[in-house]
């Protein structure tokens, strides 16, 4: 994800239905933007993680957003790597999601993460679809993937 993406997320992330939970954004593009040299240098540089613009290979539109970040379920007593995606409502139920995922997990393997979990809103039947189609298992309000073996 670079600079140039954050005004097309965000806009996308403004969308209805878009913000009610995964991907997070701050109340602003600009706020995005001036997050984002932090952001890079924590999750990219020192985490080796963070999350990804998806573009459409054809056209080069930027479609959304995956990836994965240190996170924490207080509520589970979890604390491991959480996986998100957001795809534009333009281009859902399409495959991009699946696609976007199934790279963001290999890529996530390839670090030697054991386990990825995701919160997905219990209304969200599409998102949850796609998580079972990963290989995610609902476990309470979480999602969980083992990505290697223990």
């Amino acid at each position: 994800m670079t600079e140039a993406d954050i005004p097309v997320l965000w806009k996308m992330y403004q969308e209805p239905g878009m913000a009610d939970w995964g991907c997070r954004m701050k109340e602003s593009a600009e706020e995005e933007l001036e997050a984002f040299p932090s952001y890079r240098e924590y999750m990219y540089h020192l985490c080796d993680m963070g999350f990804w613009t998806v573009i459409k290979k054809d056209t080069g539109e930027i479609i959304g957003q995956v990836g994965f970040e240190p996170g924490r379920q207080e509520e589970e007593g979890i604390m491991g790597v959480e996986m998100g995606y957001m795809i534009g409502p333009s281009f859902q139920r399409q495959g991009y999601g699946w696609e976007a995922c199934r790279i963001a997990i290999e890529a996530a393997r390839e670090r030697e993460i054991k386990e990825l979990f995701c919160r997905i809103d219990r209304e969200n039947q599409a998102s949850e679809a796609l998580a079972r189609k990963l290989g995610f298992m609902k476990e309470g309000e979480l999602w969980k993937k083992e990505i290697l073996p223990s």
